[in-house]
């Protein structure tokens, strides 16, 4: 559809009333389908493979790396400020990880407030699997096996942050926007699917994401993940 559109544009084809409009009407609708196709494609890619996910050590601070050189031309146009901390090294996809990394940034230079610059802190600290099931925000997260629960006392994890001065959202949403197909900004360009990946990913890793906001005061979005993928094997 696309093709055809742009040949019709590039032929300077007078069209009658308010053909031009119509017609850039349906190039932009026929991108948006073009966007939402493709993120289909890859949460199903994302769901259907945590039966044959291959983990190794991966440095997070590559990762990082990584996504800042892919997303090098909007971190430069939005003039946002990227806080970065040291990153730790955990059991994982690092495909996988680049994509949970890349999506949480770009979702925070989506939702950034203009009436203040962009900025973003990522952070790592280390936790242990008994705190987690302590600490009742965290654990409303996880769901629990059986199985899982006899070793996560000795099991430890990272929890890592991204935390944004944008515009928030309002903390009733918090589960809700790791659906797919919700968009709480309909004046912003997106399918609803960025964060339903990123949720997938962290549980393809055995391990969790949730997220806290206010309006008006900023987002922190919040990944758990072990440090070792064997007891989960």
């Amino acid at each position: 559809m696309r093709t055809f559109i742009s040949r019709l544009q590039g032929e300077n084809t007078e069209l009658a009333g308010n053909g031009a409009l119509y017609l850039s009407k349906v190039d932009h609708a026929a991108a948006r389908m073009k966007r939402l196709i493709d993120d289909i494609l890859a949460f199903s890619q994302i769901a259907t493979a945590e039966t044959k996910l291959i983990y190794s050590k991966t440095d997070l601070n590559d990762v990082l790396k990584t996504v800042g050189s892919n997303l090098e031309v909007i971190i430069e146009s939005s003039s946002v400020v990227i806080i970065p901390g040291k990153m730790p090294v955990v059991d994982a996809n690092g495909t996988q990880m680049c994509q949970l990394f890349q999506n949480l940034i770009a979702n925070a230079i989506k939702f950034a407030d203009p009436a203040r610059p962009p900025v973003i802190s990522i952070n790592a600290s280390m936790i242990r699997g008994a705190d987690i099931i302590n600490d009742d925000l965290i654990r409303a997260h996880f769901k629990f096996s059986g199985s899982e629960k006899r070793f996560w006392d000795a099991e430890q994890f990272y929890k890592i942050t991204f935390s944004d001065n944008g515009i928030g959202f309002e903390a009733k949403f918090a589960d809700r926007i790791f659906e797919t197909f919700q968009r709480l900004e309909k004046t912003h360009q997106g399918t609803g699917i960025g964060l339903a990946i990123c949720k997938k990913i962290a549980e393809n890793h055995h391990g969790q994401i949730y997220a806290e906001s206010e309006p008006g005061k900023g987002a922190v979005f919040t990944v758990i993940l072990p440090v070792s993928q064997t007891n989960f094997e």
